[in-house]
C-alpha cells in the first residue's frame, strides 16, 4: 500500500480526560441531592458535611451513608479506628464470622470534577 504525502492538514477539537465519566461542578451538588433524597426515601440515614473549600473556593462534599446513625456510629467509632490501626485484626474478624452486627458504611468524597 502507498501513503501519498499531500501536505494537508485536518484538524478537529478533541477533548480528553482521565475520567472515563464525571459529573462536572454545578452537577455535583444535584447529584448529591438524589442520593440523599433517595436513601430517606428508602429510610438510610445520610450526613452531608463539608471538607472546607477547594483551591478555586469550591465547597468539597462528604456525604456519609447507612442504615442508621447507630450503624454509622459503630463503623466510625470501632471499625474504622481497627482498621487504620490493626487492620489485620479486622480481616480476621471478618474472615471467621467474628465481627458481630457489622454493617459497612458509604462514604463519598474526594471527588475531582472536571472544573468546568
Amino acid at each position: 500500500m502507498k501513503y501519498l504525502t499531500t501536505g494537508s492538514t485536518a484538524k478537529t477539537p478533541l477533548k480528553l480526560n482521565v475520567y472515563h465519566w464525571y459529573h462536572t461542578y454545578d452537577e455535583i451538588r444535584p447529584a448529591i441531592e438524589n442520593i440523599i433524597d433517595s436513601a430517606k426515601e428508602n429510610n438510610r440515614y445520610v450526613e452531608y458535611k463539608s471538607l472546607g473549600d477547594s483551591y478555586e473556593g469550591r465547597e468539597i462534599p462528604f456525604v456519609m451513608l447507612a442504615k442508621s446513625k447507630r450503624d454509622l456510629d459503630t463503623y466510625q467509632n470501632q471499625l474504622l479506628p481497627t482498621l487504620l490501626e490493626n487492620p489485620v485484626s479486622l480481616i480476621d474478624k471478618l474472615e471467621n464470622g467474628n465481627i458481630g452486627d457489622y454493617k459497612p458504611a458509604i462514604w463519598l468524597h474526594n471527588l475531582h470534577p472536571d472544573d468546568k
